[in-house]
């Protein structure tokens, strides 16, 4: 989530926001690139393409 200097600060899983000073650690690694999952190679162009057109549906009962 954030990092400067002195400390790292993340969410678990549960949003919770958890704070760690980098001095307490014994050894941290940054990854790249994102945490979800891709659905690239499971989800075939016409699949995703209905699945957003759901979502999208979902939301037109809100004002």
């Amino acid at each position: 989530l954030d990092e400067d200097t002195f400390s790292i600060r993340l969410l678990d899983p549960d949003r919770n926001l958890l704070s760690f000073n980098k001095s307490d650690l014994l050894a941290y690694e940054r990854l790249e690139g994102s945490p979800m999952a891709s659905y690239e190679d499971i989800l075939s162009e016409q699949e995703i393409d209905d699945l957003v057109a759901y979502l999208h549906s979902l939301g037109r009962g809100r004002p």
